[in-house]
């Protein structure tokens, strides 16, 4: 994978990480189906970005990948629990660390976790998101315990899900990352 590949279709990108992902072995749970998505849809009153979408009903809907420790499912508890306000707008479009006390003229502290998706962890409180209302519909963002930011704790990026999900797919295939020690323990050999 040379490149993040914005110019093709969406179809063309999930068949791209379709082909990619078997041919490292990656584990993946089970996509799941439209009336799966709709009902989580239905019962939190969002609608989930086009190519987050695309990928749990087409190719897995949790496992192995970025967050370090695996992409959480819709359907799991600590979905449920981290982002029970999606329907509200997401104020935020630079990052904030209040850390130290600074202030956010975009929002407050109470309003870090609206709008947004949980999809996993890297540790240590470094948590992702993906933003699904609001002018930063469907962007990438890093919540931790002290700051949000649009890209991770060095670089501020405006990605999208298969954005970040190619990168770091294709920097797992350069050995550039690896899984947690727990997800290799049951994988067969390339």
């Amino acid at each position: 994978m040379e490149d993040l590949c914005p110019s093709l279709s969406l179809e063309e990108r999930i068949e791209r990480l379709q082909i990619h992902i078997a041919a490292v072995g990656l584990n993946l749970g089970t996509p799941l189906t439209e009336s799966e998505v709709l009902e989580f849809e239905r019962a939190n009153d969002v609608q989930i970005p086009e190519d987050y979408r695309a990928f749990i009903t087409c190719i897995g809907c949790d496992g192995d990948g970025p967050p370090y420790y695996g992409l959480e499912s819709i359907k799991s508890k600590a979905v449920r629990e981290y982002t029970a306000h999606m329907d509200r707008v997401f104020p935020f479009s630079r990052p904030w660390l209040w850390e130290d006390g600074e202030k956010s003229d975009e929002g407050t502290y109470e309003q870090v976790k609206d709008g947004i998706l949980y999809l996993g962890t890297d540790g240590c409180s470094m948590d992702w998101v993906l933003v699904v209302t609001g002018p930063q519909r469907g962007q990438i963002w890093q919540h931790c315990d002290v700051a949000i930011n649009p890209g991770d704790s060095q670089n501020v990026f405006t990605w999208s899900f298969l954005d970040w999900y190619e990168d770091w797919l294709e920097k797992f295939m350069m050995g550039e990352v690896d899984l947690p020690f727990f997800q290799l323990r049951n994988r067969q050999p390339l």
